[in-house]
């Protein structure tokens, strides 16, 4: 899980789950609900993450950790990408 800031300034919280390689959208969708409805049921309300994205695997460093500042810039993309153009 990450923590990113999104355009309006407030800190947002991103989980990536890593899946089997193979699965189809559906069984992706499936897994993200039956996740978010554990972490619902498990979880207080404030640290349910904000959002869940399914990848193949986590990026990791030359020294094999996990990447969180590639995680970060992954999600904060995500956002830029989703704010329309201004003309």
């Amino acid at each position: 899980m990450v923590v990113f800031q999104n355009n309006n300034g407030l800190l947002m919280a991103k989980a990536y789950l890593v899946a089997n390689k193979g699965l189809t959208f559906e069984e992706k969708e499936n897994i993200e609900m039956e996740t978010r409805g554990y972490l619902k049921a498990q979880l207080p309300k404030y640290k349910v993450p904000h959002s869940l994205e399914i990848i193949d695997a986590l990026p990791r460093t030359a020294t094999g950790k996990v990447a969180k500042t590639v995680l970060r810039e992954m999600a904060q993309e995500v956002i830029c990408n989703s704010v329309p153009a201004q003309a």
